[in-house]
């Protein structure tokens, strides 16, 4: 989904999302899909966020996941005990949890608080594992993650510059998946420069869904948690320290 500054179309494009899924699903959108996201570090952006505004558009889009027993992960800019703050945010029928980006980029470091932890969700039977956007570039947070238990990873990315990078950003997907041999699904913006595709991948690191650049889309797929492995995360394990 593109995402902007207007909170409502972000809102709305987020429910139309939501008419695919079912009970028990989980729904994946970008990093910053609700609020919108200071893509270039502008610390002038933060004010086009009316943190009263996406606090509201929260709750209406959580009341519809309780209705729907689903999992809605949404990215959001908010303040937090007087700074700025990026988070992802699961709205379901159990208590709001959040996981916040531990690993910010250079631009966003004068911008946000960064977070301290990584922790691991259950829903529905999967044990899950949540990054944002650039933390792709960093292995050992996803093999924390793993060794903490989580089988699924979502990724929320807002990625969009030098189309160049594209194959490199597709790479890195590929790459998390198949060293931890768990689930990764990626979720970006649809942008005309998007740089990182929207994607599902497997355990074994093939990729089972790739959406279109640039598109507004959405596709539903089931994830086969049999498929996960533990050889490659347990010899990590053993590995002696540096």
């Amino acid at each position: 989904m593109p995402v902007g500054w207007a909170v409502k179309q972000n809102e709305q494009r987020i429910l139309h999302a939501m008419q695919l899924a079912t009970p028990g699903d989980i729904v994946l959108t970008p990093e910053g899909s609700l609020s919108g996201y200071p893509t270039d570090g502008d610390v002038d952006q933060l004010t086009r966020i009316d943190p009263g505004e996406v606090a509201s558009a929260s709750e209406r889009l959580e009341a519809v996941a309780r209705r729907a027993n689903v999992a809605l992960w949404v990215g959001v800019v908010s303040r937090s005990d007087g700074r700025w703050v990026n988070e992802a945010i699961e709205l379901s029928p159990i208590a709001r949890r959040c996981y916040r980006k531990r690993n910010l980029a250079h631009q966003e470091r004068p911008l946000f608080q960064p977070g301290v932890e990584l922790p691991v969700f259950e829903w529905a039977g999967a044990h899950i594992g949540v990054q944002l956007c650039r933390e792709l570039r960093f292995p050992e947070q996803w093999s924390a993650l793993g060794l903490g238990g989580a089988d699924v990873f979502l990724h929320l990315n807002n990625g969009s510059a030098d189309r160049a990078t594209f194959g490199i950003w597709r790479s890195m997907l590929v790459a998390r998946a198949h060293e931890t041999q768990r689930w990764l699904v990626s979720a970006n913006i649809a942008d005309p420069h998007q740089h990182a595709p929207t994607a599902v991948v497997a355990p074994t690191g093939v990729i089972e869904v790739e959406l279109p650049p640039g598109e507004e889309k959405a596709v539903r797929i089931e994830l086969d948690l049999s498929r996960i492995r533990g050889d490659y995360l347990s010899q990590r394990a053993g590995l002696p320290s540096p």
